[in-house]
């Protein structure tokens, strides 16, 4: 079985939405969909509340066999007041993340073992 990955580096991704791609939520999942990518990286992410409304506008496009889960990080330091993070998003139907231990939802690793 093959997968498609694909990345998006969306500039200040927020919940404030324009005419621009980089923030047109229904144009990302339009182009998620007719590509049909399995799994996603987003880069820029400065909002959550951003990825789980792309995640739902996803959810609402009612394409094949798809079932889209999500998992944001941001920077554990508050330096700036810009806080940068990144995101993944994946079609559950088709992906299925390992069970981590002491893990009950996905997340992302931030620390490893030595």
């Amino acid at each position: 079985m093959s997968y498609k990955i694909g990345s998006f580096n969306l500039l200040d991704f927020n919940l404030r939405a324009d005419n621009d791609s980089k923030k047109n939520f229904s144009k990302i999942s339009e182009i998620i969909i007719k590509e049909k990518i399995d799994v996603i990286g987003v880069q820029e992410v400065l909002s959550d509340f951003a990825i789980k409304l792309l995640t739902k506008t996803l959810n609402n496009n009612k394409g094949f066999n798809q079932e889209w889960k999500c998992v944001c990080a941001f920077p554990v330091s508050r330096n700036t007041s810009k806080q940068e993070g990144y995101a993944f998003i994946w079609n559950d139907k088709r992906l299925k993340l390992m069970n981590i231990p002491d893990k009950d939802e996905a997340c992302i690793i931030t620390e490893y073992a030595q």
